[in-house]
C-alpha cells in the first residue's frame, strides 16, 4: 500500500473524522514513532528508567490512538493523552535529572501539541496546567533539590540525551 494511502487510512477518512480528530491521529502516530525511537536510545544511553517509562507511554499512547481512531472516542482519548503525558513527564523530571535533563524541553513540546489538539474553548486551561506544572517542577527542584535523581553516568550521555531530545522536540513541533 502506498505511503499516502496508508497515512490516509491511519489518520482517518475526511468523511468519517473531523479535522481535529485527524490532527490528533497524526500526532498520535508521531508520538508512537518518537517513543519507539526513544526506547532503544534510552537503553543505549544507559537510562533504563526513562526507557521503561517510554515503553509504558508507547503502550498507553497506542491504546489511546486505537480508542480514538477505531472506536471513535477522540474526545476522551485526547483528554487522557494530555493528562497522561503530563504525568509521565512529571515523573521523568524527578528521575531524569530535573533541569539537567530533557523533561522541561519535552514539556515545552507538549505545550505546542496541547495547543494543536485541545478543544479551542478548553486549550487555555490545558496551557495553564502545562505552565503551572513546569513552574511547580522548577520550584520543587529549587526548594527541595534532593528530590531530583541524576541518571547520567557521564557527560557524554547527558549531552547525547539532551541533543536527541532537542532534535525530537524540533521535529515534533515542525
Amino acid at each position: 500500500m502506498p505511503i499516502k494511502k496508508t497515512l490516509h487510512y491511519l489518520t482517518g477518512d475526511y468523511s468519517d473524522f473531523s479535522l481535529e480528530s485527524r490532527i490528533f491521529h497524526s500526532l498520535c502516530l508521531v508520538a508512537l514513532a518518537t517513543l519507539a525511537y526513544c526506547i532503544p536510545l534510552n537503553f543505549a544511553l544507559d537510562l533504563p528508567f526513562s526507557a521503561w517509562l517510554s515503553v509504558a507511554a508507547l503502550v498507553i499512547q497506542s491504546l489511546l490512538y486505537y480508542l480514538s481512531r477505531f472506536l471513535n472516542k477522540t474526545k476522551q482519548s485526547r483528554i487522557l493523552s494530555i493528562v497522561i503525558i503530563h504525568i509521565i513527564l512529571t515523573v521523568n523530571y524527578f528521575f531524569n535529572s530535573g533541569t539537567g535533563g530533557p523533561s522541561l524541553l519535552l514539556l515545552l513540546a507538549v505545550f505546542f501539541l496541547v495547543v494543536a489538539i485541545a478543544d479551542q474553548k478548553n486549550y487555555k486551561y490545558w496551557v495553564a496546567v502545562n505552565v503551572l506544572i513546569a513552574l511547580g517542577l522548577l520550584s520543587c527542584e529549587y526548594f527541595y533539590p534532593s528530590t531530583i535523581q541524576s541518571q547520567y553516568i557521564s557527560s557524554s550521555i547527558k549531552y547525547g540525551d539532551l541533543a536527541s531530545s532537542y532534535c525530537l522536540c524540533s521535529l515534533t513541533i515542525l
